[in-house]
């Protein structure tokens, strides 16, 4: 497991919620809040990508609120408030943390 300091990088988290500049996603939260696999759901991380496009397959997959997978997808600018580590079970850069993600704006989805 290894510990990254926060960096300048841009990191992109994608769901079918709506989120506003200034919301923190949480892993204690469910979907809503920060995981992206159904209503109710919660996980132990928070994830988020360096790779815009990866971050819109992860909303694609998705479900939105109330389990709803019509939903449009999304795509937000964060910003990790704590450290986080990189997220072995990924191909591609992606990393995981268990403390807030801050919501910096919504980017152009871009399938």
């Amino acid at each position: 497991m290894s510990h990254r300091v926060l960096s300048p990088q841009q990191f992109f988290h994608g769901s079918r919620h709506s989120f506003k500049p200034g919301d923190l996603l949480t892993p204690e939260g469910g979907a809503k809040a920060g995981s992206s696999w159904g209503a109710g759901q919660t996980d132990m991380h928070v994830y988020f990508t360096p790779e815009r496009h990866k971050a819109a397959a992860f909303a694609e997959g998705g479900y939105g609120p109330s389990h709803d997978i019509d939903a449009p997808p999304r795509v937000y600018h964060v910003e990790p408030t704590g450290p986080h580590e990189t997220d072995e079970m990924e191909e591609f850069p992606s990393f995981k943390t268990r403390h807030p993600v801050r919501v910096l704006g919504e980017v152009p989805y871009e399938a």
